[in-house]
């Protein structure tokens, strides 16, 4: 029912054509520059450092929940800081991250345990035989491999020092009253509240329809941890992504 439907078919498309040119050429400016002055940025920057920077201090002070959000985009960050309203504010801050390559949740989500050894990282890869091309299998460090969400889990509760590190699937967080969650804290230094949707909608092609869904599940979870008696919280993801038409 919408005028000229034609018209605006075709100048979507023209716009899209557009901005796939304008993409790719990004892509291989960035390519170029990774090859010239190495692919990591500066450590304030880097995905791997976020536990020792940014959590751990929190730790020391008083009880944190890290909340574990499968491809939050930036600018889903913006959104997500205005919907926390002046509850968050003024101590709330937004500080960006560059995730770690290739930007796929495997590598992003482990990276975010406190794995890196003198800033680097150590891969595991699938397979013995050296000369085909082999899968990543997680990483090392000097303690744990980390391939799987459990020992992700137990580097960071190793890290915090805590007698528990309770892990939440934000759909179960969000069945719990205060006072059962509150319960369930109360041995913790840490814990982690996971949420998966935002990257689910953008693989099955729901995209921005769930989007905001998940932003206001988010803000409800980080509410009912207030209740609970939890101050101090760390929202952070593995990677963002891109919107095409397949």
């Amino acid at each position: 029912k919408v005028p000229h439907v034609a018209r605006l078919r075709a100048a979507i498309e023209r716009a899209r054509v557009i901005y796939v040119v304008w993409q790719d050429q990004r892509a291989r400016e960035w390519s170029a520059l990774c090859e010239r002055e190495g692919a990591l940025p500066g450590a304030d920057l880097q995905q791997r450092q976020i536990f020792e920077d940014v959590v751990r201090p929190l730790l020391e002070d008083d009880k944190t929940v890290l909340f574990l959000v499968d491809a939050l985009r930036f600018e889903m960050a913006t959104e997500l800081l205005e919907l926390l309203g002046p509850a968050a504010a003024p101590s709330a801050r937004l500080r960006p991250r560059l995730a770690e390559l290739p930007s796929v949740t495997e590598i992003g989500m482990s990276a975010l345990a406190p794995i890196a050894q003198s800033g680097k990282l150590r891969p595991l890869l699938a397979g013995k035989d050296k000369t085909v091309a082999r899968r990543f299998d997680g990483f090392a460090s000097a303690n744990f491999q980390v391939k799987t969400r459990d020992q992700r889990k137990k580097a960071m509760a190793t890290r915090a020092g805590g007698a528990a590190c309770p892990s939440y699937a934000i759909e179960d967080l969000l069945r719990m009253t205060s006072g059962e969650l509150h319960l369930s804290l109360r041995q913790a230094k840490l814990a982690l509240v996971l949420s998966t949707q935002i990257d689910a909608g953008g693989e099955k092609g729901f995209g921005a329809s769930v989007f905001s869904t998940e932003l206001l599940r988010i803000r409800a979870a980080w509410q009912l941890l207030r209740e609970a008696g939890v101050n101090r919280f760390v929202i952070t993801s593995d990677h963002g992504f891109m919107l095409r038409e397949k």
